[in-house]
């Protein structure tokens, strides 16, 4: 294809190729356009001048068609334009939408995507065989059945999501991603999707450790004889929960007593206006403190002990990250004070931002009928009842040792004892 020409404007046409390049000389150097125009009596307004000279062709080219990218002419004291090229129309700016360029960005989208799927099915895909319903263990039926009744109400078998869920799957974001991860190492569930404003950060397999797993899309991989995607749906979220041991029973108990319990932690602190920083500690920290201790106990012992930090702390001048940690670790000092001076520690109730989680209503319910035993009892000392006999469930706590809320530690430290 031949270059192609620059084109002399009809209204500079009365003029020789010398006059023009003088003027677009003239033009370039910053020289009056109301004097140009009066010179070479070009019949125009003062503004419309740079519209009618001949662009500039520079020695770039064209991405797209290879051809020489041409540049309107511009004023020393203005804004240097884009060049753009003729034949194509594309501009030489990240923000050309030409045809060619937004061509270019639907290919490279669809790599992008392409590659993600893969990361994705590599670190969470499906396993080469699908997991057979009746070899769910207990444990996970817990976890997938709390899974599946957290989800959105329009979820099924090949498309789980909880962008639009009112309910939480467990007491805190950590348990969610442990509960998360857990069910796709075991080959349960496998991810289908990822928000897309995640994708434009991926560019290896170890950037999805930076992903909120709650925000993503899901089917599960369980297959059955004797029922299709429906019927599995149906049985995990009304599961037959049969027999479990005492000993599993326990250890489930005190992974959800103890998340919890950091959710009280959480809640408190935020409450006062520091943000809460995780650490593996805190949660060490709490399954040492509820391994003699309920949920609702643990409540007023760090009710306590976070009313004394944030008093020391405007006293002493700590930094918020100061008050969180001392509040945890005097929680576990008061708790073995306690045992020590067999102190009978008070039991508060739940609050309005530490509701049941799904995962809690699942246990306490169906695996575990003791309801809200879960919540004031101690998961390792609590006394388990032959199958003949009912398990008992805890009364209400008294009007009197309902939560008090945290603003109080703030406004004025009235006096709570922390024990009867």
């Amino acid at each position: 294809m031949k270059a192609l020409t620059l084109k002399v404007h009809e209204k500079l046409s009365h003029l020789s190729q010398e006059q023009i390049n003088e003027l677009c000389l003239r033009y370039e150097a910053g020289e009056a356009n109301k004097s140009l125009i009066k010179e070479f009596e070009i019949d125009t307004y003062v503004s419309g001048l740079v519209k009618l000279l001949p662009p500039k062709i520079t020695s770039e080219n064209c991405v797209h068609c290879n051809k020489q990218l041409w540049v309107q002419r511009s004023k020393p004291s203005s804004y240097s334009r884009n060049p753009f090229c003729p034949e194509c129309g594309h501009v030489n700016s990240w923000r050309c939408r030409c045809d060619n360029c937004n061509e270019a960005a639907r290919l490279e989208q669809e790599q992008r995507t392409q590659k993600v799927s893969g990361l994705l099915k590599s670190r969470f895909g499906p396993s080469d065989n699908k997991r057979p319903l009746t070899a769910v263990n207990k444990e996970e039926l817990i976890y997938l059945s709390a899974f599946v009744r957290a989800a959105d109400s329009e979820s099924s078998f090949s498309n789980i999501s909880f962008h639009n869920s009112s309910f939480r799957l467990s007491p805190n974001k950590y348990f969610d991603q442990e509960i998360i991860n857990l069910l796709i190492d075991a080959s349960l569930i496998y991810m289908v999707s990822i928000p897309e404003y995640y994708s434009e950060s991926i560019e290896s397999e170890s950037d999805l450790d930076t992903i909120d797993l709650f925000m993503c899309e899901y089917t599960l991989n369980i297959v059955d004889d004797r029922l299709d995607g429906k019927g599995i749906w149906h049985s995990l979220y009304y599961p037959q929960c049969g027999k479990i041991s005492e000993e599993q029973l326990r250890e489930v108990w005190m992974k959800i007593a103890s998340h919890e319990c950091l959710e009280y932690v959480i809640c408190m602190v935020e409450d006062i206006g520091i943000k809460y920083w995780y650490t593996d500690k805190h949660l060490q920290h709490i399954r040492e403190i509820v391994k003699n201790f309920s949920v609702s106990q643990f409540y007023c012992m760090f009710f306590s002990c976070l009313k004394t930090a944030t008093y020391n702390q405007s006293k002493n001048h700590w930094n918020n990250r100061e008050t969180l940690n001392k509040s945890v670790v005097s929680t576990l000092k008061q708790s073995e004070s306690a045992i020590s001076n067999g102190w009978n520690v008070r039991k508060y109730n739940r609050n309005r931002n530490t509701t049941r989680s799904t995962v809690s209503e699942v246990f306490f319910n169906l695996f575990l009928p003791i309801d809200q035993a879960g919540f004031h009892e101690c998961p390792t000392t609590f006394q388990f009842k032959n199958d003949n006999e009912p398990i008992p469930k805890t009364d209400k706590q008294e009007e009197d040792n309902e939560f008090r809320s945290i603003k109080s530690i703030i406004e004025g430290f009235d006096d709570i004892p922390p024990f009867e």
